[in-house]
């Protein structure tokens, strides 16, 4: 069965979102080998390639845990879904709960696969909750 941008992008997220480090596996059948995901725009690194991004996503697992993914709104076009979203993780360093809000741009292939994911979010917020620096908060980006 053939799923809408839409519909990909929210299964994505459901894999993405977990207890823990999402498989890596599981969220390359939702990308094209050479998607490049972008997890803070402008400032953290540009990963390209399923193998990249998986590292990345298990590096940002290494400072967090139970990622809760609220979906507040949703929209889909011509190839691209838009998310507004809140994350709530759980710090690995001492339990406390930090949340960000995201919005979220990813574009998809004609093959209905990610081909670009790019998220934006105040990141002084996060590194208020946190209690890190800026340079902190961009290593365990990528």
């Amino acid at each position: 069965m053939d799923r809408s941008d839409r519909q990909t992008v929210e299964q994505f997220l459901e894999v993405f979102h977990g207890d823990e480090a999402p498989d890596a596996t599981a969220l390359s059948e939702f990308m094209t080998s050479d998607a490049v995901y972008w997890s803070l725009v402008p400032s953290a690194p540009r990963l390209q390639g399923v193998a990249a991004i998986a590292e990345g996503i298990a590096k940002q697992f290494n400072t967090y845990r139970d990622c809760e993914c609220e979906i507040h709104a949703i929209a889909d076009g011509d190839g691209v879904v838009f998310t507004e979203r809140t994350d709530h993780v759980v710090l690995n360093s001492d339990d406390r709960r930090v949340s960000a809000r995201i919005s979220a741009v990813f574009d998809i292939a004609a093959d209905g696969k990610i081909a670009s994911w790019r998220e934006y979010w105040d990141s002084d917020d996060v590194i208020a909750q946190m209690g890190v620096d800026r340079a902190a908060l961009e290593n365990d980006l990528g």
